[in-house]
């Protein structure tokens, strides 16, 4: 679990960033904080990551105080990790996090070709510049060489953001398999779309606040939005508007299974 206490940021006396945040994090569940540009999401995510200390207040993760970045338990992606590329071939990138913690070169890159065939890259990607690919293929090979190490929490500052639709998947999809390893996840996009089939706990930042949209209904989270004047989710005011006619839509699903939802809704309601 990671917990925040009480935090109260703020760069100088005139740019309070937080005030008073409460926050907590439970292991298998992903959590996705949107707001507007400049509102704080990634400075949550650099507090919370032990990058920035708090002017007041506490982080804690399993239970002890976070006093140092969390390095050797957690991972930290930016939205663009290529910068940060620096090996000649994919596995090579992949594999460098087993091989600086001195694990033999030839079992790294067993263990880092196994994950990176399951990630959807081919072996003919192994052997390749990692600066060559794609934004996604790159996306999949930074997020291959975060998983490799164990780490126990992930940290993700708009992972999908820029990519087509075959990287988002491939993101989601990831996504899905840190999931069911029971890590912690937290998540910043400008966009919740995507991430509603994976059945997150939201939150927007305003006004220094941190406010948990609640999905009890869907008027009820469309409310929270709209509040807080964040554009809501399709699925969301679709879910909303079919509310005041009594008709009640799952919104954790995939776009197909929430279409066919929604027809065979209005077909009942119609008859």
């Amino acid at each position: 679990m990671l917990e925040l206490v009480d935090i109260t940021f703020e760069y100088n006396e005139k740019k309070r960033i937080f005030e008073s945040i409460n926050f907590k994090a439970t292991s298998g569940r992903l959590h996705v904080f949107l707001g507007r540009s400049g509102s704080g999401k990634t400075t949550l995510l650099d507090i919370a990551f032990g990058f920035l200390k708090p002017k007041q207040g506490r982080v804690y993760f399993e239970g002890e105080e976070v006093k140092e970045p969390l390095s050797s338990k957690a991972v930290y992606l930016i939205s663009d990790p290529e910068r940060y590329f620096f090996e000649r071939t994919v596995l090579e990138e992949a594999s460098y996090p087993l091989v600086f913690r001195e694990i033999a070169k030839e079992k790294a890159q067993a263990v880092a070709k196994d994950y990176l065939l399951k990630s959807g890259l081919s072996e003919e990607y192994l052997l390749r510049d990692p600066l060559s690919l794609s934004k996604g293929e790159k996306r999949r090979v930074a997020l291959v060489s975060s998983l490799i190490t164990g780490s126990k929490a992930i940290f993700l500052d708009e992972p999908i953001s820029g990519l087509d639709r075959k990287g988002k998947d491939a993101v989601l999809s990831w996504l899905r398999t840190i999931l069911s390893e029971e890590k912690v996840v937290l998540v910043t996009a400008q966009k919740l779309d995507d991430f509603l089939e994976l059945k997150p706990v939201v939150y927007i930042i305003s006004n220094s606040k941190l406010i948990e949209v609640d999905f009890s209904t869907a008027r009820s989270a469309y409310r929270t939005f709209k509040e807080t004047g964040i554009v809501a989710p399709e699925k969301v005011r679709i879910g909303a508007i079919l509310e005041k006619s009594g008709v009640k839509v799952n919104l954790f699903t995939t776009d197909i299974e929430f279409s066919e939802q929604v027809a065979r809704a209005l077909i009942k309601h119609a008859y």
